[in-house]
């Protein structure tokens, strides 16, 4: 007995230690693994990137201004442009240019552009969002798995010290002559077998504790204790909302749908501003440029005239109108039109493939929860006629009108009733969060 009460002191002594870290809640892992799952920083990223194409288009409307300028030696025969004179030997010549271009008409293509790439970038968001909304029904899933684990230890635990006190009972009773010594023995072995329960169960706790660390990118090293739900009966008698409002709330919420929704609008500006670029294009351009030459002489001093008399006195200015009218460029308008209608019904049908998708995940979801309901309701029920059934197998192991193994019959009945509403109680609170999910509402405990 003393090496069995040993072995419980130590396990429960090392769960201890493992709890006394951080104590989380549902939202608390939930914002950790926000804050650190790399994958969602990455889809965070492309939607960053997104964001900037869109930015990017809305400012290529504003006139576009270069400046050019350069430093050269000309050498050999050549013409000077400034003083129209042939040269035979080395020459500095310096030209600066001043451009500019404004698209004053590009059959909107450039507008429906700017519509397109914002269009992109909400459906990037509404994908952000999605990846988000994933990942925390991952947590949800990992956590209560952490909550469930931890139940069946503490069921282990008790189980155990329950083995423990019936042993205490046991060697009274056979010291009174109730009992045989055959009777001893078999406490024994079920202390033995309890034990060993709580060996199992806790690895199965340390497990599912590192999978949410891992899950929510904390070291294995870290100590971590979730918080349990305040009430779960509560929550377990919450009702189930109805398929249809189910639906058609998720239709509204979910970010699939959204994307979806958003992508389609997307190529169909993407789809005008191909078309537009069929049409002529007219834009406003100027043009302001000077230079000097190494060979502008002043007739007065005989030496090369100073640097800003020659750019002030070489300045010249052009302006006007631009039109460019396509008409043949390899086919790729023709073909960019054809795939901007292509691309636009693959959007429509992934719209539609993702709610059909949508409508059997929740028609799953629904039908999953109505069952958990049942099982959760039979295996409570089952609980309860269990626990009378073994305390009234405990009076009677007491009275000495059953021997040790009816009675460990009623207690494996119950530990399995125990386990069994255990197992029903957090898969019928997960399948509910699974419908609040769908619901748009938030994941918590």
């Amino acid at each position: 007995m003393k090496l069995f009460y040993f072995i419980f002191l130590i396990l429960t002594s090392c769960l201890l230690l493992g709890q006394s870290g951080s104590i989380l809640n549902l939202k608390a892992c939930i914002d950790l693994a926000i804050s650190n799952n790399l994958l969602l920083k990455k889809t965070k990223n492309i939607k960053s990137q997104t964001y900037n194409a869109y930015k990017q288009s809305e400012i290529s409307i504003l006139p576009s201004l270069n400046f050019n300028g350069s430093h050269a030696y000309n050498h050999g025969q050549t013409l000077d442009r400034f003083t129209n004179k042939y040269v035979g030997n080395t020459v500095l010549n310096q030209n600066f240019n001043l451009s500019s271009d404004l698209i004053l008409f590009s059959g909107l293509s450039q507008l429906n552009s700017i519509k397109s790439n914002k269009y992109q970038y909400l459906a990037a968001n509404e994908n952000y969002m999605q990846q988000l909304n994933d990942l925390s029904l991952n947590v949800a899933t990992n956590y209560l798995n952490v909550l469930f684990s931890k139940d069946q230890l503490e069921l282990a635990q008790s189980t155990y010290k329950l083995s423990e006190e019936q042993l205490v009972r046991i060697e009274q009773l056979i010291s009174f002559g109730v009992l045989s010594i055959g009777s001893l023995f078999e406490i024994k072995a079920q202390l033995a077998n309890d034990t060993s329960l709580i060996v199992n169960n806790y690895n199965n706790y340390q497990l599912a504790i590192l999978n949410l660390k891992q899950l929510i990118n904390i070291k294995a090293n870290e100590p971590l204790e979730v918080e349990p739900p305040a009430d779960i009966n509560s929550l377990l008698e919450s009702p189930i909302p109805e398929f249809t409002t189910i639906y058609y709330k998720a239709l509204e919420t979910q970010p699939s749908i959204k994307s979806a929704k958003l992508t389609i609008s997307a190529q169909q500006f993407n789809l005008h501003a191909n078309v537009g670029k069929i049409l002529p294009q007219l834009s406003l351009s100027g043009n302001l440029a000077t230079g000097t030459s190494g060979m502008n002489i002043d007739i007065n001093t005989g030496k090369t005239k100073l640097f800003s008399d020659q750019v002030s006195s070489n300045m010249s200015s052009v302006m006007g109108l631009v039109l460019r009218v396509p008409i043949f460029n390899g086919l790729q308008n023709y073909y960019g039109i054809k795939n901007a209608k292509l691309n636009l019904k693959n959007a429509e049908l992934d719209k539609e493939i993702t709610e059909q998708n949508l409508y059997k995940i929740i028609v799953q979801a629904y039908n999953n929860a109505q069952a958990a309901y049942k099982k959760c309701k039979a295996t409570k029920v089952a609980l309860n006629t269990s626990l009378k059934a073994f305390e009234f197998a405990k009076e009677k192991l007491d009275a000495g009108s059953i021997n040790i193994f009816e009675f460990n019959s009623n207690k494996t009945k119950l530990q399995a009733a125990e386990i069994n509403y255990s197992q029903s109680k957090y898969d019928y609170l997960f399948k509910l969060k699974v419908l609040d999910f769908y619901l748009g509402k938030e994941l918590s405990i």
